[in-house]
């Protein structure tokens, strides 16, 4: 389940020797950015293709959106120190210092994406993904994923999920709203029967077979 305890995004950061300050840096510089794309690719969704809203259907609207957000954060992260992109079985990740994975992904309302629950989705779930071709044997696995509003047709808000076996939620909208402080990214505090309670024994739904390990 969620844990509830008040907390910063940033103190999840592993303690690398010598290096998480510098990954908070990085962090705090990259965030905003995905933020920032996610609008971008609903901003694009909706201006050239508003008149097939009806006619597609919600995976063919996200894989659409997807496309649009992932390849406006290689354009503006490209080049960035430390910040390398990597696609592991059609997983896109933002790469951070080797350390942090930043995976974007549309999100239910129990912050789960709807992937068919491969072993490679099961470890990122888990926060124990792996990645031996880059030399990566620990990761520090966050989903940075928007969760549409009642009607699908826009974004009700951006979150930030540490994966693990008690993932822990950050609302990114709250804090990118306004003016972007350095002590951003407190914990939301979720009451027990909030639709946004992941809870320990939530069940994966059966997977229809047309959403992809994205």
């Amino acid at each position: 389940m969620v844990q509830n305890q008040t907390a910063s995004l940033y103190e999840f950061i592993p303690a690398v020797e010598g290096k998480r300050e510098r990954l908070t840096e990085q962090l705090k510089n990259v965030l905003p950015t995905v933020y920032q794309c996610i609008h971008f690719g609903h901003d694009q969704y909706s201006e050239r293709h508003a008149n097939h809203i009806v006619d597609w259907t919600k995976t063919t609207r996200a894989n659409i959106i997807r496309d649009y957000v992932v390849n406006h954060i290689k354009e503006q992260l490209q080049g960035e120190h430390e910040v390398r992109f990597h696609t592991k079985n059609r997983m896109f990740l933002v790469i951070i210092g080797d350390k942090i994975g930043l995976r974007f992904k549309k999100l239910d309302k129990r912050l789960k994406s709807a992937n068919i629950p491969t072993r490679q989705v099961r470890s990122w779930r888990n926060g124990t993904l792996i990645i031996p071709e880059l030399n990566i044997q620990e990761l520090t696995c966050i989903d940075v994923g928007y969760v549409n509003d009642a009607v699908d047709a826009g974004i009700d808000k951006v979150w930030a999920v540490v994966r693990g076996k008690d993932p822990l939620v950050f609302n990114l909208t709250n804090d990118f709203s306004g003016v972007i402080m350095s002590d951003l990214f407190t914990e939301t505090n979720l009451p027990v029967d909030s639709p946004f309670t992941i809870r320990a024994d939530a069940r994966p739904k059966k997977d229809n077979g047309n959403q992809a390990n994205i």
